[in-house]
């Protein structure tokens, strides 16, 4: 999913759960030791180890790509992989 927004916009109105954008303590000292938000926008997984023969018990491998995501008529979420292609 793209970024939220820095404030609760129009179609999200109160009493329903406001669609920001939120800086929890751990993104907080994450973004102070490395420079830079740990969170990636955008993104979906494709594979993940138990799909590719590796055990269940652990994830070991997790295989993602850049998606636009658009909003259907039906309210649904659309989700299409971008040239960017695999993380």
């Amino acid at each position: 999913m793209p970024r939220p927004p820095s404030e609760r916009s129009a179609d999200n109105p109160w009493p329903t759960w406001p669609t920001v954008f939120r800086v929890d303590y751990g993104h907080a000292e994450v973004q102070l030791k490395f420079g830079r938000d740990p969170r990636i926008y955008n993104v979906m997984s494709k594979v993940h180890g138990a799909n590719l023969g590796i055990s269940s018990h652990s994830l070991c491998v997790c295989v993602c790509v850049c998606v636009r995501a658009s909003l259907l008529l039906t309210g649904c979420c659309d989700c299409k992989s971008t040239q960017r292609g695999l993380l």
